[in-house]
C-alpha cells in the first residue's frame, strides 16, 4: 500500500520537526495520515454504491494533508527535498483514488459512461 509506506516516510521527517510544531502541526498531520489510511481501507471492504461516497471523503482528506504540508514546508518544519518528495507521492496517491472513484462512477452508471449535464 503506497500510502502506508508514505505515512512511515512521514515518520521519519516529523522527528525533525521543532519541538513547537511537533504536537500541534506534526501531530494533526499525523492523525490525518492514520484517517486517510483507515478511511481508504474502509472503502476496500464496502460495497460499490458506498464506495465513492467513501472516496469523496479520502479525496478531501488528502487534499487537506496536502495544505498541512505546505504550512509546514513554509514554517520551515519540513525541508524542502522532504517536501517534495511527500507532496508528489501524496499528489500520486490523490490521482490514484480519484482513478478509482471515477472507474466505480463509469461501472455504476446506467449506461457504462458517467453522466455528462
Amino acid at each position: 500500500m503506497r500510502g502506508k509506506t508514505l505515512y512511515l516516510q512521514f515518520l521519519e521527517v516529523e522527528k525533525s520537526f521543532p519541538k513547537t510544531s511537533r504536537h500541534t502541526l506534526a501531530a494533526r498531520i499525523d492523525l490525518l495520515f492514520l484517517s486517510i489510511l483507515e478511511t481508504t481501507m474502509t472503502a476496500t471492504y464496502q460495497k460499490p454504491e458506498r464506495k465513492i461516497a467513501t472516496l469523496e471523503i479520502v479525496i478531501g482528506k488528502i487534499d487537506t494533508l496536502k495544505f498541512l504540508f505546505q504550512i509546514a514546508w513554509e514554517a520551515r518544519c519540513i525541508k524542502d527535498g522532504s517536501y517534495e518528495i511527500l507532496s508528489k507521492e501524496l499528489h500520486e496517491i490523490g490521482r490514484n483514488i480519484g482513478g478509482w472513484k471515477k472507474s466505480l462512477e463509469i461501472k455504476n452508471s446506467p449506461a457504462g459512461t458517467p453522466g455528462r449535464i
